[in-house]
């Protein structure tokens, strides 16, 4: 079997022998061909007929044939030379050429200029505009950000809710398992945020009313169980006006070390008012697929509808809602970006 490695001086090294080849061959050719040594008799001839063939003036005769000869032998190498030059400049145009259509010089360019470049093929391609403020650089800047960060490859939202009408509240069991890569060669470190807002219940405390049950974090035969310090703040000049009123700021957060993949899976549990009819979440990170189900533990005689928003083409999303059971499937088959979500609503039927 042939050996297929190459040694890259290789080429050089053949190039180089061939120019000194072909110089020979020219050089043989201006001065031994048979053409050349016909035409220096004949300017010998010449010489002499000018001189009546006066063989005492020799040394005029062979000044002049010499003085002839190698004007004729500067032009005859002049034009080999230029024939030559012509012959590199070829090669020279189509390895420029080669190179340009098969993009190899790409490889060599640093990131600045990269980028550089990819801005002006994006420029001719699509606005072809130098305004930083339009459309296009806009969204442009704000989706390159993302190029190089942790991204979900699947993000799964499930929340099952119980309402309580002799309490006047309803709890929420929410379960997420997500799947974060790491894109690039080098570890990052990602911190998944954890907590939500929440609106004050009468004689619940506020620790009560959302809570961390179990946080796993996967990471190849790894497992991890992860205690999340929640911390609590009420928020201050809220509106006077308007129900519910969320002014319990509870949050978290872990860091994880991502050097290839990880999948989390986040349980919580949250308390509401009973007209806190609304539940949305959103997602931090780009997203490959996302699925959401909100299910009603005891629906009568309530209902849930549920919808998705967010910067994405609606063919990706569909919204499934339940037959045998009171609740609403939203999935979205394809990227979303950060802020995309679902928002869920429950309604009571009117007996």
């Amino acid at each position: 079997m042939a050996n297929s490695n190459t040694n890259p001086n290789t080429s050089t090294q053949s190039s180089t022998d061939h120019f000194r080849r072909r110089g020979v061959i020219e050089t043989f050719f201006i001065f031994c061909n048979p053409l050349t040594v016909i035409s220096a008799f004949g300017l010998l001839f010449v010489t002499l007929y000018e001189h009546n063939f006066d063989f005492s003036l020799l040394n005029e005769i062979l000044i002049d044939f010499f003085k002839e000869f190698f004007i004729a032998v500067f032009i005859v190498g002049s034009v080999a030379i230029f024939m030559e030059l012509t012959h590199y400049g070829r090669n020279l145009i189509n390895s420029l050429r080669k190179m340009m259509t098969t993009y190899d010089f790409i490889k060599d360019l640093e990131w600045s200029r990269l980028k550089a470049l990819k801005r002006e093929v994006d420029k001719r391609l699509y606005y072809g505009t130098n305004d930083p403020t339009s459309f296009f650089y806009v969204v442009e800047d704000e989706i390159s950000n993302f190029l190089n960060e942790c991204y979900y490859k699947e993000y799964i939202n499930d929340v099952e809710c119980i309402i309580n009408d002799e309490k006047k509240y309803m709890k929420k069991i929410i379960t997420r398992v997500f799947t974060i890569v790491n894109p690039t060669f080098e570890k990052k470190s990602k911190t998944v945020p954890v907590g939500a807002y929440m609106t004050p219940i009468k004689d619940v405390d506020d620790s009560e009313l959302y809570k961390i049950t179990k946080c796993r974090v996967t990471i190849g035969n790894q497992i991890i169980d992860k205690n999340i310090k929640l911390s609590i703040e009420r928020c201050n000049n809220l509106p006077t006006s308007g129900d519910p009123i969320y002014e319990v700021d509870i949050s978290g957060q872990f860091t994880i070390e991502i050097e290839d993949s990880c999948s989390i899976e986040l349980v919580a549990e949250s308390l509401v008012p009973i007209t806190d009819i609304h539940y949305q979440h959103r997602i931090t990170a780009p997203c490959k697929r996302f699925s959401s189900n909100f299910m009603l533990s005891n629906s009568s005689p309530y209902r849930v509808n549920g919808f998705g928003f967010g910067f994405m083409d609606e063919k990706k999303l569909k919204i499934i809602p339940y037959k045998n059971t009171n609740g609403v499937r939203i999935e979205f088959n394809g990227w979303i970006l950060p802020g995309d979500g679902v928002i869920f609503t429950i309604a009571k039927d009117m007996v």
